[in-house]
């Protein structure tokens, strides 16, 4: 349970891997203001009392470049030991992304993986783990802003063909941009939970540098801390 919740939060909040038909930059998909060069997250899953921590590099044009991340179980005193890295690449189509991850500091393959255009307010992203049966599915569906407006999520037994864990959200916005996320498991929650944002801060130039996320209990479950570097 904890596992799929984790991976349930992870491909919600790092969303920044979508496109419309010609990809535009994720500075534009994240909605991030300025320049940055890096930034360095700092997450905290309060409910499964576990931490983790992410850095993303981007280049001049506001394409990611990699993305580092770390977490609490190779944590040595006061930080956190690195785990995984990925690398992006585009290609000359310019519907198409590619990934690879690599664990820790080697060329050991975690997962690889594609985002592609199926038209233009949708985008499905497939990555495999290596060594596994075991590759997942995101569907992301992008309003005219280019926010992303709802994901669907499978996780998939290609040996069994049978789909492991299914789920859905619904982001909703106001004038200060994402305000809920309306969650549906459909092997835990099938009817939904509602997830608010509260407390959100930002830094001189708009971008969030902290913000937490609220359930229909009024319960802190997750927080969200950023660092930014500029260009």
């Amino acid at each position: 349970m904890k596992v799929k919740f984790l991976l349930l939060l992870s491909l919600l909040i790092t969303i920044g891997c979508t496109t419309k038909s010609t990809f535009p930059t994720d500075w534009a998909i994240e909605e991030l203001k300025g320049k940055p060069k890096k930034i360095t997250e700092f997450s905290n899953y309060i409910a499964n009392q576990m931490q983790a921590k992410k850095a993303s590099y981007y280049n001049e044009s506001g394409n990611l470049l990699k993305t580092e991340e770390y977490n609490e179980y190779d944590q040595t005193g006061d930080s956190f030991n690195l785990t995984q890295t990925t690398y992006y690449n585009y290609p000359e189509n310019d519907s198409i992304r590619t990934f690879v991850t690599y664990k820790e500091n080697s060329k050991d393959t975690v997962k690889t993986g594609i985002y592609r255009v199926v038209d233009d307010h949708t985008i499905l992203a497939k990555s495999k783990f290596h060594d596994s049966t075991t590759f997942s599915e995101l569907e992301q569906k992008l309003d005219t802003e280019n926010r992303v407006i709802k994901t669907t999520t499978k996780v998939i037994n290609s040996k069994h063909n049978l789909v492991t864990m299914q789920s859905s959200t619904d982001f909703i916005y106001s004038e200060n941009g994402l305000e809920k996320l309306i969650i549906k498991n459909k092997e835990i929650k099938p009817e939904g939970s509602e997830i608010n944002l509260a407390n959100k801060k930002t830094d001189d130039k708009g971008n969030p540098i902290y913000c937490e996320y609220i359930d229909e209990n009024n319960n802190v479950i997750y927080s969200l801390k950023r660092e930014y570097e500029y260009y």
